[in-house]
Order: C-alpha cells, then sequence, then structure tokens
C-alpha cells in the first residue's frame, strides 16, 4: 500500500529519478541559458574529470525533480510541480507568504570560496514575489551561530556587581565604551579581548543602555539563564545581518537568477562568520509591496536549479551579486 501511494505521488509530479540527472544535463533552460550541470556535463579535456568534482552541487534538492528528497531535505510550504520550470521536469512551488529552510548540514572549509546560485520567478502576475534568500552559519558542533554573537561593538569591560540568574539588571565599569551606542543590541558574557570567543553565543540583548557615574546601566530585555560574578568580562554586540540578496517584484513571464558569493575570495561583507564549519538556506516568500486587503492572493514562488559550488577565489571576484 505505501509503494503505491509513493509510485503515485512520483507521478503526479512528474518525478522521474532515474532520468531526471540526464534530463538535466542536456536540457537549456526557459530563457535558452544553460544551466550549471549541463556546463559540468560538457567540459572535455584531461582535466574535464576534476572540473567537474570541482563544480559539483553541494546542496542536495535544490529543484523539484525528486518529491521525496524535497521534503527530506526541505523544511516549510514546499511542493513541486511539472507545470513550469528553469530546467528539467519539475521545479519547487511556494505557494504562499512564507519561509523554507534547507534541513541538511552542509560543510565548509574556510579556506574556500563558494558560488550560491538559484533561478526564481513569480507564479502569477497579478501578485508578484518579493524574496530573502540568505546563508545561516553552524558551529563544529552544528549550533546556530546568531547574529548577535559575530559583531563586536566595543572593547571587553567587566561586571561592577555580580548578576544573579534571572537578573535583568546589569552595572559595568567604565571603559571607555560609547555613551550612547547605537544599533548595539546585545551584551556578550566571557568575552575575550582576542576576540577568540566569536562566535560569542553567551550573549543578552538589550533593552536599554544609560551611561552613569558609577559606570554602564544596562537593562535586559529578558532575565539572565544563567549568573554571573562581579568582574566577568563582558562586551558590546551590535546586530549583523545574514548574508544573502533580497530580490523584489520578480517577473512572472521569465526566470530571474540569483547569485552571490561566500567565502576566502568573497568580498568583505560576505566573508565566512566566525566559527562557522556548516551551512543550511533560508528561502522567503514575501508580498511585493503591502498586500491590498488581508483577503489578497497569496504570492507565489517558483525556484529551481539552486546549487552551491566551489570556486576559485579569481572567479568569485568577477562575480557580481545579483
Amino acid at each position: 500500500m505505501l509503494k503505491s501511494k509513493l509510485l503515485i505521488m512520483l507521478s503526479s509530479c512528474m518525478i522521474f529519478a532515474a532520468t531526471a540527472q540526464e534530463t538535466k544535463n542536456t536540457q537549456s533552460g526557459a530563457d535558452g541559458e544553460n544551466n550549471a550541470q549541463e556546463t559540468k556535463s560538457t567540459q572535455s579535456g584531461a582535466d574535464g574529470e576534476n572540473s567537474a568534482q570541482e563544480a559539483k552541487n553541494l546542496i542536495p534538492a535544490g529543484d523539484g525533480e525528486d518529491v521525496l528528497a524535497l521534503r527530506k531535505n526541505w523544511g516549510g510550504y514546499i511542493k513541486c510541480t511539472d507545470t513550469d520550470q528553469h530546467s528539467g521536469k519539475g521545479a519547487i512551488l511556494i505557494d504562499r507568504a512564507a519561509s523554507v529552510m534547507t534541513k541538511t548540514f552542509i560543510p565548509i572549509d574556510s579556506d574556500k570560496t563558494y558560488l550560491i546560485s538559484g533561478w526564481f520567478k513569480s507564479k502569477d502576475p497579478e501578485q508578484l514575489s518579493r524574496i530573502y534568500f540568505d546563508v545561516r552559519y553552524y558551529t563544529a558542533d552544528k549550533k546556530a551561530i546568531k547574529p548577535r554573537s559575530v559583531q563586536p561593538a566595543s572593547n571587553v569591560s567587566e561586571l561592577a556587581r555580580a548578576a544573579e540568574k534571572g537578573a535583568t539588571e546589569l552595572l559595568v565599569t567604565k571603559n571607555k565604551w560609547p555613551r550612547a551606542p547605537h544599533g548595539i543590541l546585545a551584551v556578550a558574557f566571557n568575552a575575550k579581548e582576542d576576540l577568540s570567543d566569536l562566535p560569542n553565543l553567551e550573549f543578552a540583548r538589550i533593552k536599554k543602555y544609560t551611561y552613569a557615574d558609577e559606570g554602564y546601566k544596562i537593562t535586559l530585555s529578558k532575565p539572565l539563564t544563567n549568573a554571573y560574578p562581579a568582574g566577568s568580562k563582558v562586551r558590546l554586540h551590535r546586530y549583523r545581518n545574514y548574508q544573502g540578496i533580497s530580490k523584489n517584484r520578480l517577473p512572472a513571464d521569465k526566470w530571474t537568477q540569483v547569485s552571490f558569493t561566500i567565502g576566502s575570495g568573497a568580498s568583505k561583507k560576505y566573508q565566512f562568520w566566525p566559527g562557522a564549519k556548516y551551512i543550511k538556506f533560508s528561502l522567503a516568500n514575501r508580498y511585493s509591496g503591502k498586500p491590498k486587503s488581508k483577503d489578497a492572493q497569496q504570492p507565489q514562488l517558483l525556484v529551481d536549479d539552486i546549487s552551491v559550488t566551489e570556486v576559485l577565489k579569481e572567479e568569485a571576484a568577477k562575480t557580481p551579486v545579483k
């Protein structure tokens, strides 16, 4: 019975696992451009095999060819469709304003550079999509690296008095911290001057920050989950945006490619975050502009040929964020 259901699901999405790879290697996209897999399959010469290996797509289920792989490797409101695709037999469909995220931890090498690319299209010309496509970093033990854990905004000072578990007020010894900080949203504990504590996942969000004669008074957004003795080293942190790209008013009459590079050969803004050993990807489908009413048509987004490939540093320098 289970086997029959699976066969029906695969048939409805036109998923042919045995031929999907071959189809992708021979068919060009709707706009006449070859995708990354075609480039890989047409390489020749003595170094063709090595080049193909270098261009290997590291992200599983970056298209709608295999419904089972899609469900295994993505979380959220995500489907496969055979009605419109950039290449191959299927594409990914997000049929509402929602965010989806990959489940697989993709290992990264701190000395390498990676090209992230994907093809996107609004399904309904009357309700275009805005997308946010970004990277999420994880430590060696697969803990999420938060935006407030990697962007120092001051030198290291220390607690002027002990902070008990559950406390919402801190007093920090004066040490040339800004009197009126802008965009500083967290205080990190057990900080080190050489920044070897980054990413510092032991931080608390700041609600209010004031300068007084006795030191810096900090009101926290939530009670502390741990206790810290007087003299504990602390540092101010700013929020750091996730690396990625956004596109508004995606056309419904053609596929649009979005790409950017991350890693050692990328621009300063797209360098790996401290301590990053793995990555995942988040994709948000949003309204292009404010919806006219609460009953307005949901934006529907088509996605295809998402890839993560290693590139040389000199190639990364020539790749614009688009």
